[in-house]
């Protein structure tokens, strides 16, 4: 099994690794950016200046929050699929014994992405959220690698025994649901 899932990459590794870059250099220099100029405009229309105890509860109170968190999920999502969609693209491709470039991956993963988000694929935007936590868990300039809970939240769920055990029940039974659906983008890209 080893060996032919390496050999689905061979035909196709440096495309591939190049596109994983360029996806990385583009999370960096415009996914994060304007995720995170939506959350300081999110600041601006609640009347805050930043996140504290104090000024916690008045944020999540405020629908434009959970608007603006809707968002930059949304954006999370399509942006995930843009990469798992390239990358997948590229093992058909070495399947077929057939090279692609990365602008070919871009190119059919971006035009996936629309075409997921025009059919109003909503069932697929869900998958992708389960697996945005697996797919981006190792990476250093991942998605969620940018993202943390406040220290007091982290701090509070650590000190409660019930609040651990649930999360990690939770996190168990979300990555099992998402393990089992891992292979519909091969559906869909």
């Amino acid at each position: 099994m080893f060996k032919k899932t390496l050999g689905l990459l061979k035909p196709n590794f440096k495309p591939i690794i190049l596109f994983d870059l360029l996806v990385k250099v583009l999370l960096v220099t415009l996914v994060v950016p304007v995720a995170w100029g939506v959350f300081v405009l999110s600041l601006k229309v609640v009347g805050i200046d930043y996140i504290g105890n104090d000024t916690l509860g008045t944020y999540l109170k405020s629908p434009s929050t959970w608007v603006v968190a809707v968002v930059v999920i949304l954006l999370a999502a399509v942006f995930n699929y843009i990469e798992i969609s390239g990358i997948v693209t590229a093992i058909h491709k070495s399947k077929a014994q057939s090279r692609v470039t990365v602008g070919k991956l871009m190119g059919s993963a971006v035009m996936s992405a629309k075409k997921m988000i025009l059919s109003r694929n909503f069932g697929m935007i869900f998958v992708l959220l389960l697996l945005l936590p697996l797919t981006q868990a190792l990476p250093v300039t991942g998605i969620v690698s940018t993202l943390t809970l406040p220290e007091f939240i982290s701090d509070f769920i650590k000190a409660n025994t019930i609040l651990v055990v649930l999360l990690s029940v939770a996190i168990l039974a979300l990555t099992i649901l998402a393990i089992r659906w891992i292979f519909v983008f091969n559906r869909f890209s």
